[in-house]
């Protein structure tokens, strides 16, 4: 059975903050794009395999069952819901960033 995924309001202003800075400094709205699209592309293949992601090595994100996706230098932070077979992409970001500091708003 096919998962379905969806992203929070944060998440898509992740994506949205992502395009900007990445069209501000490549000067490229074309390059901006694809790689949002690029960054939605891989969180579809969760339909199929929703625990596909990588678990976090810490610990609270661990026991609140956040798995990730890694594209390029960004991180997707994902959690599955079994009961509704929902995907829930909770935050997009630049993995340079210290991600367990950038998530502590959703835990």
């Amino acid at each position: 059975m096919k998962y379905t995924v969806k992203f929070t309001a944060t998440a898509e202003e992740d994506l949205r903050n992502i395009a900007f800075s990445v069209a501000r400094i490549s000067g490229s709205i074309t390059i901006a794009k694809n790689l949002v699209a690029e960054l939605r592309t891989k969180t579809q293949r969760l339909e199929d395999f929703p625990l596909s992601g990588a678990i976090p090595n810490d610990r609270v994100m661990m026991s609140n069952d956040y798995r990730f996706l890694i594209h390029n230098d960004y991180l997707t932070f994902y959690r599955v819901d079994e009961e509704t077979k929902t995907v829930y992409v909770f935050a997009v970001f630049n993995g340079r960033l210290d991600y367990t500091r950038a998530l502590n708003k959703y835990l």
